[in-house]
């Protein structure tokens, strides 16, 4: 009926709001301890990133990252806790 599409329209997962919430914090935390830099793709053999136009853009192949780590006292001080 019109009334099971209309609230149909509001229901959501359960734990969307929560799963972007623990993403924000997961993504936060990797770039207070690793330094991100371009890494080198196995199937073209370097880090240059090639486009494909698509409706959505993406890199040929990914997109390839290193990923260093941070050496402050203070991030390994909280990790030692």
């Amino acid at each position: 009926s019109a009334t099971n599409l209309l609230l149909s329209l509001y229901r959501n997962c359960i734990g969307q709001k929560f799963a972007m919430t623990e993403l924000q914090v997961v993504v936060a935390l990797t770039l207070l301890r690793f330094r991100l830099t371009p890494g080198v793709n196995p199937e073209l053999g370097s880090s240059r990133v090639r486009r494909l136009p698509q409706i959505v853009l993406r890199a040929e192949g990914g997109l390839w990252l290193q990923l260093e780590p941070l050496n402050t006292p203070k991030l390994n001080k909280q990790s030692e806790e």
